[in-house]
């Protein structure tokens, strides 16, 4: 029973995904993201709500968009929710 325990722990320690800080993602807990393509700067700031195989889902509050060096400007209705590779969020307060 406590070989179990043992494993189940290393299990969840060794296999969480990191966020750009390299920490542990915290389902619950609010991140943001941000990505630029072409000139487009698209923001996005919400919620983990699971973590998948590659990626995790992310409910979005708040997303927004700009081009080049622009002030962002509020998507109106943006995507509920997205999935992102961990790697790519960063803790938000």
């Amino acid at each position: 029973m406590l070989t179990q325990g043992f494993f189940l722990i290393l299990k969840l320690n060794t296999f969480r995904m990191k966020d750009a800080l390299g920490m542990p993602i915290i389902v619950g807990s609010t991140y943001g993201y941000s990505r630029n393509s072409n000139g487009l700067t698209t923001v996005s700031v919400g919620d983990i709500v699971r973590e998948n195989s590659m990626t995790v889902s992310m409910k979005v509050a708040y997303s927004g968009q700009a081009m080049y060096s622009k002030d962002i400007e509020t998507i109106p209705n943006p995507k509920k929710l997205i999935s992102v590779k961990a790697n790519m969020l960063f803790p938000v307060e």
